[in-house]
């Protein structure tokens, strides 16, 4: 009877060393590298970080908190909305940075190797104003630097544990923000997608030699919703929306010092024009030790006076 339950012992034994070898940790990453965690699906934006931005969109001549240089700086203040009227820009879609901060949710799905099963491309499109992106996974090379360039951008991925990592060195001229924040076709951007059961989280690193002192690091969430049909982008046909913008070569901008919004940001928020035009040192905490000198805070709220979530709370009207 003893050498029974030993030799039970033993067999208990192996196979609980077995079960410990065999079974690898829910956190380690599987061999494939194109097939650690799911992207796809449809992803409806979440309003509560920037949410001026995915809303209504920001405040004209508000640069606040943003590393751009002098002349990123007069190229925004000289920037006119009505330029996107023009008849051959009306179907130019955003470029790529645009997807850390536009109003849109996302679609993503995989491009599938029918004969392995491995995914090749990710691609990621959305209803209005974004072009289709790529993200390519497998092992091609890098296009030259003399290549045509894509609006929608190309992106080479990897798997870094459960997080997809795409490098975007090469776009088009584009919008930062739609208050006329710009990128330069020699910027370049790092993405980075978490997924969190039905949360998607985008981290993005900017970088530009011509308009920015130093990376810009923007990030936003989206939640999964497959009750919203996929669309990605639709037929567009340009026409003449405003009269004086027929093609007589009128390109509407402000010349220096005409910009009658320049200063009306400042002023109702009681922020000195200088540090509403932004640049490297207003990013940081310590910046507030030299606003408080300056800073004249208003009798009443003037504008944006409800958060996304105090939205309906308050009564307040949504615009988007």
């Amino acid at each position: 009877m003893k050498y029974i339950t030993q030799l039970i012992f033993k067999a208990g034994l192996v196979l609980a060393v077995t079960i410990c070898v065999t079974v690898p940790s829910y956190a380690q990453p599987t061999t494939n590298p194109n097939q650690q965690i799911d992207l796809s699906g449809n992803w409806v934006a979440l309003i509560h970080e920037g949410w001026q931005d995915r809303g209504w969109g920001p405040a004209l001549v508000d640069y606040l908190g943003l590393p751009l240089n002098e002349e990123a700086r007069n190229r925004g203040v000289s920037y006119n909305a009505t330029v996107i009227s023009l008849p051959e820009r009306q179907c130019l879609y955003y470029a790529p940075h645009y997807i850390l901060r536009g109003p849109f949710g996302l679609a993503i799905w995989p491009d599938v190797e029918l004969t392995t099963g491995g995914i090749t491309a990710w691609r990621l499109g959305a209803k209005l104003d974004m072009g289709l992106h790529t993200i390519w996974m497998d092992d091609r090379e890098l296009p030259s630097e003399l290549a045509p360039r894509n609006i929608g951008g190309v992106g080479y991925g990897e798997w870094i544990g459960n997080t997809l990592k795409a490098e975007f060195p090469q776009m088009l001229e584009g919008q930062m923000r739609r208050n006329g924040f710009p990128l330069s076709d020699q910027s370049s951007m790092t993405l980075y997608f978490t997924r969190n059961d039905d949360l998607l989280t985008v981290v993005g690193k900017i970088r530009d030699p011509v308009y920015l002192t130093e990376p810009l690091i923007l990030s936003r969430i989206f939640r999964r919703n497959d009750e919203i049909p996929r669309r990605t982008g639709e037929l567009c046909t340009p026409l003449v929306e405003i009269p004086h913008l027929d093609g007589t070569g009128s390109v509407p901008h402000y010349l220096p010092g005409q910009n009658s919004s320049l200063t009306e940001f400042s002023e109702r928020r009681g922020i000195p024009l200088e540090t509403v035009l932004g640049g490297t040192a207003s990013m940081y905490p310590e910046f507030r030790e030299i606003l408080e000198e300056t800073y004249v805070r208003p009798q009443s709220c003037p504008d944006h006076c409800c958060s996304s979530i105090e939205l309906e709370a308050l009564g307040c009207k949504v615009l988007f």
